[in-house]
């Protein structure tokens, strides 16, 4: 073989760039041979992995129709689907669902208990007046309002009022069931956090007709790949911390003033008893008048809402009441919410690139220095489409707008570029009846780079990968055997890892009638992305018939695919 030649390969090979997508073929005899083919691929598919095998064919190869050429694969890299499952089966929502209803049956009950609808008595607002108006007058206090305020009867407002409040507290206090939800509801949402989901499908059809002076080949394919990533912000996960602490503290200051009314009342209670009966009826003692005064007067005697230990401070504490963000913005001012309606950051990102080659592949077999090597060119008419559309959580796109999934207009997270561009191959085969061959591709020579709607720059530029084949058809079971090993290290499209695929792969062919099929092919760019393939073709006559199917061998959601084609080779 010329070394002047080979010299130059291995420079073209040496200076190339990453790539934005992987060198991946979606045909199922190369899919169930793990992902093979620069070297071995039959007619249907040489053009897309090598032209030149175009020269290389079988003598009793003549004509190759394929139509239709279909796959599909998935890859869930980060295990985001496992994460969903455990964030589903946590229960988080369901968890919230309980708690905001028992914090919204508990404020009904406060409400009840307040005007009196639930327990059919004066209320303790109106009673808390009438008790206060009594005691600055030295009236009698009435008895409606005693009762109302009688913290020993379970049914009576007060009763009610601060059973009401011990619950609201329990569930929606500093270090409530509701903080917990929160608490529990961020770790889970960070759980989802950047992890991606790739997927795609491809099809294509092709004809062919081998020939070691002038192969030739026409194809139409096409593959769309796309990601997508959640991304959750810790501003958005603290904007739920931060409301729960604000509401939090605004309950706990509630119950103070609750736990001094029902004190209080316990006290007025008391004195009217012993006002009315003294013979049968207790007095209070030092510290309960003292507390009783205390709750009345404050510690400065004036009953200010200043007044630390008044009832008028504690609930002044209540309307008073203020709070703030972690970034010291306020939320809560004077019991009024005062927040802006909050901008969630965090989003979704989905983007996705669709590439549509219509080539023409020529490959011919030249003699230098008195060994035959094969050469082709496929001149091909891309087509580039990106996708891509960022959708925050809040509802809107990266435009502001309001995204409808219903009704979702492609155009204004689209665009496409038509291009021209070139791959180029060799081929040669060796050893004892030339059943072995090496070869050799270059996609896309002419690299490429776009921009997506949102500025993300796609590089689409050359792609290069070796490959080594043995085929025995004098044997009667036909074994093929094939390995694939990508030269340069191909960029993700957008969140997934990097690629660099070395695949292998065998087929034995019953009777030129059924042919089975296995494979491996591994990401040398990555951690557990293996595959194993299987695969099985049907040939009647002239007719061909091939189904592939590939997994992760230890984790089916991490990788899987499967592809289809018909066509007719004679």
């Amino acid at each position: 073989m010329n070394n002047k030649i080979l010299l130059g390969v291995a420079i073209s090979i040496a200076s190339l760039h990453s790539n934005a997508v992987p060198f991946q073929v979606l045909d199922a005899r190369s899919m169930a041979m793990g992902g093979t083919g620069v070297a071995s691929a039959q007619i249907s598919t040489m053009v897309p992995f090598n032209p030149a095998l175009l020269a290389t064919y079988r003598a009793d190869d003549h004509f190759s129709l394929t139509f239709p050429r279909l796959g599909l694969f998935g890859s869930d890299e980060d295990d985001f689907i496992d994460a969903v499952t455990d964030f589903d089966d946590a229960n988080y929502f369901d968890d919230f669902d309980v708690t905001i209803n028992s914090v919204s049956s508990d404020v009904d009950n406060l409400s009840g208990a307040l005007d009196g609808t639930t327990a059919g008595d004066n209320g303790v607002t109106a009673a808390l007046s009438n008790v206060t108006t009594s005691i600055d007058n030295s009236t009698t206090i009435a008895q409606s309002d005693l009762d109302t305020l009688d913290t020993t009867n379970s049914n009576s407002s007060i009763s009610l009022f601060s059973s009401s409040t011990t619950s609201l507290q329990t569930n929606a206090g500093t270090n409530g069931a509701l903080t917990r939800n929160v608490i529990a509801l961020n770790d889970g949402l960070d759980s989802l956090s950047g992890k991606a989901l790739r997927g795609g499908f491809g099809g294509g059809l092709s004809f062919a007709i081998p020939s070691k002076s002038f192969g030739i080949s026409v194809s139409i394919d096409s593959t769309v790949t796309g990601s997508g990533l959640l991304t959750i912000l810790e501003k958005d996960t603290q904007l739920l911390v931060d409301y729960t602490t604000a509401t939090g503290g605004y309950v706990d200051v509630s119950a103070t003033f609750a736990d001094d009314l029902v004190n209080f009342s316990a006290l007025t209670v008391k004195l009217a008893a012993f006002t009315s009966d003294p013979v049968n009826n207790p007095i209070l003692t030092g510290a309960e008048a003292a507390a009783l005064d205390l709750f009345v007067l404050g510690q400065d005697g004036d009953a200010s809402t200043a007044d630390t230990g008044s009832i008028a401070a504690s609930e002044a504490a209540v309307s008073n009441y203020s709070a703030n963000d972690a970034d010291g913005n306020p939320l809560i001012s004077n019991n009024n919410f005062v927040g802006d309606d909050p901008d969630l950051v965090s989003t979704a990102h989905f983007f996705g690139i669709a590439v549509t080659d219509i080539s023409l592949g020529i490959g011919r077999m030249f003699n230098i220095q008195d060994q035959n090597i094969a050469i082709g060119i496929t001149p091909k008419l891309q087509r580039v489409d990106v996708f891509d559309v960022i959708y925050q959580l809040d509802g809107e796109d990266q435009n502001g707008l309001e995204v409808d999934f219903d009704d979702i207009e492609v155009d204004d997270y689209h665009k496409e570029f038509t291009e021209f561009n070139l791959d180029a191959g060799i081929a040669y085969r060796f050893g004892e009846s030339e059943r072995w061959q090496v070869a050799g591709s270059l996609k896309n020579i002419m690299s490429k780079s776009y921009t997506s709607v949102t500025g993300k720059k796609i590089d689409l530029n050359t792609m290069a990968r070796a490959g080594l084949s043995y085929e025995n058809t004098d044997f009667w079971l036909k074994p093929k055997l094939a390995m694939d090993l990508d030269l340069t290290e191909n960029e993700p499209t957008a969140f997934e890892d990097p690629t660099r695929y070395f695949g292998f792969g065998a087929e034995i062919d019953l009777f030129r009638t059924i042919q089975l099929r296995g494979g491996y092919r591994t990401n040398l760019s990555g951690t557990d992305q293996e595959v194993i393939s299987i695969g099985i073709g049907f040939s009647p006559l002239v007719v061909h018939f091939d189904l592939a199917v590939m997994a992760n061998p230890n984790d089916p959601e991490k990788e899987a695919g499967a592809a289809f084609e018909m066509g007719v080779e004679f």
